[in-house]
């Protein structure tokens, strides 16, 4: 006896299965396409979640790596607390003014992050790298070499780390697309990025500068005490 022929599912168009989908959510594609069974088949997730849980694993694991990096660095500077608050200030300068100008940019359409979630249209937390290591780490390997043989060391980061921060944004800004990397719309774009790491670089610099004492005081100042005392 021969069994009936099963009668084939209906496909529903893109835009049908589209609503099925967690119909009440924001919704953007993930991938453009995925074949599956011979049959092209379209992905896609919740940002607002997603940003979320990219936020919460950013707070748990890269933070912990980046203060743990970062106390690294101390041990290795050693640097007074009086060098090490205008270093943060300076860092926190930075970051302040990197904030600032992403706003900005949101608001004239030269570039924009493309992740939901965000809080005055900028990531907050992602802003906690550049501060400790583009602003106080940087300061602090400044002023440990600053003077002496290394003074080419530090002269390099003085100079580089802008250029290296334009590039870096260069790449994420329109030859990788990243939704964790703003995305550039204008032609301006590179012209304001170039602004922004100059004035937000050097301004934090010369706030630490202006703070913070150099490091051949700081070692004259902790002149070893039994050098001090006389001998009897």
């Amino acid at each position: 006896m021969r069994g009936v022929p099963a009668t084939p599912l209906p496909s529903l168009p893109p835009q049908a299965a589209k609503r099925t989908l967690h119909q009440s959510r924001p919704l953007t594609k993930l991938a453009e396409r995925t074949t599956l069974s011979g049959r092209d088949m379209y992905i896609y997730y919740n940002t607002k979640e997603t940003f979320l849980m990219e936020i919460r694993a950013f707070l748990t694991l890269d933070l912990t790596f980046i203060v743990v990096i970062y106390f690294g660095f101390l041990l290795f500077i050693h640097p007074p607390r009086s060098v090490i608050l205008p270093s943060l200030l300076g860092g926190l300068v930075l970051g302040l003014i990197n904030i600032v100008v992403d706003i900005v940019a949101h608001f004239t359409g030269i570039w924009q992050y493309t992740i939901s979630g965000l809080t005055f249209y900028v990531p907050l937390p992602f802003y906690i790298s550049p501060i400790l290591f583009y602003g106080s780490v940087v300061y602090l390997l400044i002023w440990r070499f600053w003077s002496g043989r290394s003074h080419w060391f530090a002269l390099l980061l003085l100079f580089g780390i802008p250029v290296f921060g334009i590039l870096r944004d260069l790449w994420g800004g329109l030859l990788v697309f990243s939704p964790y990397n703003p995305h550039w719309s204008s032609p301006l774009s590179i012209l304001l990025d170039i602004a922004m790491w100059a004035v937000m670089f050097y301004m934090g610099f010369f706030i630490f500068r202006r703070l913070a004492p150099t490091r051949d005081e700081v070692v004259a100042h902790e002149v070893p005490k039994e050098q001090a005392v006389p001998s009897r």
